[in-house]
C-alpha cells in the first residue's frame, strides 16, 4: 500500500533531473555551508601561518576537532563560529539573501576559494558591506513585475 509520503517522491528521469534536485535539498544548502565555512577557516589560517596546533590552543580544544572542523564535518553552532572567528581574529557575521538575488549573483562571488585562488597574502573574502551592496545592485536590475 503506498502511502502518501511515497506517492510523491518519483524516481528522476535522468542525471541531470537528479541533480538539479539534489541541489534544491536543504540538506544540500547545509552541506555547502558547512564546506564553504571550512574553506574560510582554511583560508585565513593559511593566511596567517596558523597550524592546525596553534587553532586548537586557541581555542582551548583538540587538534583533532579543528582537522574535523577542517574537513568540514563539524556541526557548527553560532557560538562556535563567533568562538573559532576571534581566535582567528576575525568577526563572524552571517549574511541572509533571497534565493533569486543568490543566483543572479552567484554563490561563487562569495567563496573564499574563488577569492584566495592563486594562496594569494591576504584573506579577501568579501566584507558585510560589499555583500550588502552586491545584492542591492542585483536587486536593481532586477525586472519588475
Amino acid at each position: 500500500m503506498l502511502t502518501k509520503k511515497t506517492e510523491k517522491r518519483t524516481m528522476p528521469k535522468d542525471f541531470q533531473e537528479l541533480v538539479q534536485r539534489i541541489k534544491r535539498s536543504e540538506t544540500f544548502d547545509q552541506e555547502s555551508l558547512r564546506s564553504e565555512i571550512s574553506d574560510q577557516i582554511s583560508a585565513l589560517m593559511e593566511c596567517q601561518g596558523l597550524n592546525k596546533a596553534e587553532l586548537a590552543k586557541r581555542l582551548n580544544t583538540s587538534r583533532s576537532y579543528v582537522t574535523k572542523i577542517l574537513q568540514g564535518n563539524a556541526n557548527f553552532t553560532l557560538d562556535s563560529l563567533v568562538q573559532i572567528a576571534r581566535a582567528l581574529g576575525c568577526n563572524f557575521r552571517p549574511v541572509f539573501a533571497p534565493t533569486n538575488v543568490w543566483n543572479q549573483i552567484g554563490a561563487k562571488e562569495f567563496s573564499a576559494t574563488a577569492k584566495m585562488a592563486g594562496a594569494s597574502e591576504t584573506y579577501n573574502a568579501p566584507t558585510l558591506i560589499e555583500t550588502k551592496t552586491k545584492i542591492n545592485a542585483s536587486r536593481l536590475r532586477q525586472p519588475s513585475t
